[in-house]
């Protein structure tokens, strides 16, 4: 019996306490995330799949005059005819090294092309056979022929790698090669690197296979090419304060890549499609003098090891990591060291709940349970309505810019349906609140609505909406949870308590060109990944995170 009272006697001191408590729970949570970063509690990258032979490739490329040509010809066939002109320099560069040569026209048609009905182009591919072999498999180096940055070093890289692999390595239906292993996207500039960046994202957090990154950082070492992920270096001075620091930023800069759900490079429709796929990316930067043959040397060696390596496969990518950050190069935090911080943070919104004075699962009356419904239903209604809104609402930015020619000439189809997904959220703010007042007073329910067990609905939904979040992309979880949990512990089912009211309904000041960029790149963006891509940001954002926005916005009313 006293063991029971003594029991009871801490339930309710922490039942007493729970913000402070669970305000605890997620400062340890959110701080043993950040020390993830350190050598001391992540692990050391090792190589999974044997087969790859990286230590018994022997690179042999030795033509680096080819590189030089391919790179000064490229350029003048862009001065020439711009992207016309370069596609036909290069169509005839691969058939004359031996490839098959084909064009591929595309389509892309979206509301906020308007008044443009689509977007038409080509996409220029060689195949290169194999003289021995079943040809059902095959690799894929993907470069872009953009205009705005030609990344005329990648074209000249991959001219002179197929040049190479036609004569000594690898030499059906007509335009088609085996299924794909692995690919690999370059965005060069120019020749001369002096550090390649290797960028794993792709859509909705998915990355590749850790043994292809682990090839490209070994390989490189191999040839002294200097290799960063999230744009941090491995620095071997592992001891110091700005070490320690940069990988705590490398880590941040994976959660925020992963994150966004949006693919880093070329290579994101790939993971799309279970083929494991990176990008090399290398910064534009202008030297005085030529490149040096060494530099050239190293770089078209180490794409040569890469290939030739994944060419050593005897099977597709699966013994390494797929779920996994990476702070530097050659350290990595696997899923089960992450994912309890971050648990222990949603937690600590369920711990909060034990401050209601009345339990969610204990028996409601019927007046209280209809007003949970009628909320849930009003906001996850709206949610919905926002998600499915932008088709209409460029159906009528299109109409206002034919109607008038003075609107045409002031502001764009993205300014006009910007400013309408805007006023449509202020005004879901204002009529949701008076539209909840209204049924309330219709159906007599002021005296079954109570305020705390209101909260404790909008703590254990955010929990539930984190904690489903964190099966799909925890990074997204993350990014979300940090600035939510806090608020919500502090300022949710605090009662008889003004000021909390006054700061909930406070918004910070933000500037006018703040909110344009926010809405071009979130919003706009997000809208056309979901469409090309299967991105999850938009759907996330509006029936997700926007509902029980207004859910909690609706506890306070």
């Amino acid at each position: 019996m006293q063991v029971y009272n003594k029991k009871e006697k801490y339930f309710k001191y922490i039942e007493k306490h729970s913000t402070v408590f669970g305000f605890l729970l997620y400062l340890i949570g959110l701080i043993w995330f950040c020390l993830l970063s350190q050598d001391e509690l992540n692990y050391k990258t090792y190589m999974s799949e044997n087969a790859l032979l990286i230590g018994q490739v022997n690179e042999i490329f030795g033509d680096v005059s080819s590189s030089v040509e391919f790179y000064e010809e490229s350029k003048k066939a862009f001065k020439s005819n711009e992207i016309i002109g370069l596609k036909q320099w290069l169509s005839i560069q691969l058939s004359t090294i031996g490839l098959e040569v084909y064009s591929q026209n595309f389509s892309f048609s979206h509301d906020i092309l308007s008044p443009l009905k689509s977007i038409n182009g080509s996409n220029l591919y060689g195949i290169m056979r194999s003289p021995s072999g079943g040809r059902t498999e095959a690799l894929v180096i993907i470069t872009s022929l953009g205009d705005n940055p030609t990344y005329f070093g990648s074209l000249a890289y991959v001219l002179s790698l197929s040049k190479l692999f036609r004569n000594l390595f690898w030499s059906e239906l007509e335009g088609r090669s085996g299924s794909i292993q692995a690919g690999l996207s370059l965005e060069f500039p120019n020749l001369y690197q002096s550090a390649i960046d290797i960028l794993p994202e792709g859509p909705n957090g998915l990355l590749a296979n850790l043994d292809l990154v682990n090839t490209v950082v070994r390989l490189a070492e191999a040839h002294s090419v200097v290799t960063r992920v999230n744009s941090q270096p491995y620095d071997y001075r592992r001891v110091t304060l700005g070490t320690r620091l940069n990988d705590m930023m490398g880590l941040m800069k994976a959660v925020w890549n992963q994150g966004s759900n949006s693919p880093t490079g070329l290579h994101g429709p790939l993971i799309n499609y279970q083929i494991p796929a990176i990008t090399l990316r290398a910064e534009q930067k202008h030297r005085s003098t030529v490149p040096r043959s060494s530099e050239v040397l190293s770089v078209t060696r180490l794409l040569e090891g890469i290939l030739r390596s994944i060419n050593n496969l005897q099977e597709r990518f699966h013994q390494s990591f797929w779920y996994y950050f990476l702070p530097n190069p050659y350290r990595y935090i696997s899923i089960g060291v992450y994912m309890p911080p971050v648990l222990i943070m949603i937690l600590s919104l369920l711990l909060k709940q034990l401050e209601s004075n009345s339990p969610l699962y204990s028996s409601a009356t019927p007046p209280y349970i209809l007003c949970l419904i009628l909320r849930l239903t009003l906001c996850f209604s709206t949610g919905f309505l926002l998600h499915s809104s932008p088709k209409y609402l460029f159906k009528l930015s299109n109409l206002l810019l034919i109607g008038s020619q003075s609107i045409n000439s002031t502001f764009k189809l993205v300014d006009i349906f910007l400013i309408g997904i805007t006023s449509l959220i202020i005004a879901v703010m204002i009529v949701l609140p008076i539209l909840m007042l209204i049924i309330k007073k219709l159906l007599n329910l002021y005296e079954a609505d109570k305020q705390d067990l209101t909260g404790q609905l909008c703590l254990f939904s955010w929990a539930l909406f984190l904690s489903c979040l964190t099966c799909l992309n925890i990074s997204s979880a993350v990014v979300l949870g940090i600035p939510i949990v806090p608020l919500l512990s502090l300022f949710v089912q605090r009662k008889d308590n003004i000021e909390t009211k006054k700061i909930q309904q406070q918004h910070y000041p933000i500037s006018v060109n703040a909110v344009r960029n926010c809405y071009e790149k979130c919003i706009l963006q997000s809208l056309i990944e979901a469409d090309l891509f299967g991105c999850w940001t938009w759907p996330v954002i509006t029936c997700g995170y926007t509902s029980l926005w207004l859910l909690t916005w609706l506890a306070i009313f």
